[in-house]
Parts: structure tokens; C-alpha cells; sequence
């Protein structure tokens, strides 16, 4: 098994948006998360992770080539220390 995990620039906001939707209804079991009108769950707010470019950080998982995840990191700078944190981690059932 071959992954990978590259930087997602802004021609991959579709697929991360898409990504999310199999992680949001993951975690529907345990969280309070209906689907819309429109049969998808509310767009997480990614735009921010193109804005604050130096703060928040993108990432896709691929396995041969396919899509089978995501990485969402922070960077969070304190008056004591900066760090980074996971903000969500994802991978398909299929490749866990």
C-alpha cells in the first residue's frame, strides 16, 4: 500500500468539501447533524483554510492514486508556545 499525503491547494476545495460530507456523517451518530433541504450536510467553514494560509493547513490522503482522506492542522501561536493541532483527520472506512 502506497499513501500519500499532499497540500491541498485551492483546485482541490471541491474534493476536501466532498470528503467532508462522509466525515460528517461519520461522526452524526454522536453529534446532533441532520442533512438539508438538499439531501448534504451544512458546508464545514474551509474557506478559512485558504485565507489563513500561515495558520491553517490542508491536507489529502491518497492511496494509489485515490482519494481516501483528509488532514485539517492549525497552528496556534501562544504567548508561551506555538503549536500545531490536528483540527479533523479522516479516512474512509474502506482504508482504516
Amino acid at each position: 500500500m502506497k499513501f500519500e499525503i499532499i497540500q491541498a491547494n485551492k483546485e482541490c476545495k471541491e474534493v476536501l468539501a466532498n470528503l467532508m460530507q462522509f466525515y460528517i456523517y461519520d461522526f452524526s451518530e454522536f453529534i446532533k447533524c441532520d442533512v438539508e433541504e438538499d439531501g448534504l450536510y451544512g458546508a464545514y467553514p474551509l474557506e478559512d483554510y485558504w485565507i489563513e494560509k500561515n495558520h491553517r493547513f490542508p491536507y489529502l490522503i491518497k492511496q494509489n492514486n485515490k482519494y481516501v482522506g483528509f488532514v485539517l492542522v492549525r497552528l496556534f501561536e501562544t504567548a508561551e508556545r506555538d503549536y500545531y493541532s490536528i483540527a479533523e483527520f479522516f479516512i474512509l472506512k474502506k482504508y482504516r
